[in-house]
């Protein structure tokens, strides 16, 4: 049981740091690996990110204007939104 344990924390670790490293290539590139951006998020303005839900809204999305002040999160494409930890909201086109 102790192999397994520790193979599960050395596998997570090992996960955390990819994560860790992509975000920051993305930081320095300004790319994310295997995350296409869309020609909408590009085309068509700035992306909300609900900080409650962890849910970001595209400009032409049915509640982009309802998330409140306090709560929104910039972002400049759907792939920075994703690498945050948000996910589009599912009455999104």
């Amino acid at each position: 049981m102790t192999t397994d344990r520790t193979t599960i924390r050395a596998l997570f670790i090992l996960f955390a740091l990819l994560l860790s490293a992509s975000a920051q290539l993305q930081t320095i590139t300004g790319k994310v690996i295997g995350v296409k951006p869309t020609a909408t998020a590009a085309s068509t303005g700035p992306i909300v990110g609900n900080r409650n839900g962890k849910i970001y809204h595209l400009p032409n999305c049915q509640d982009y204007s309802k998330v409140s002040e306090k709560n929104r999160v910039p972002f400049k494409t759907e792939a920075e939104a994703q690498v945050a930890g948000y996910s589009k909201a599912r009455n999104c086109p």
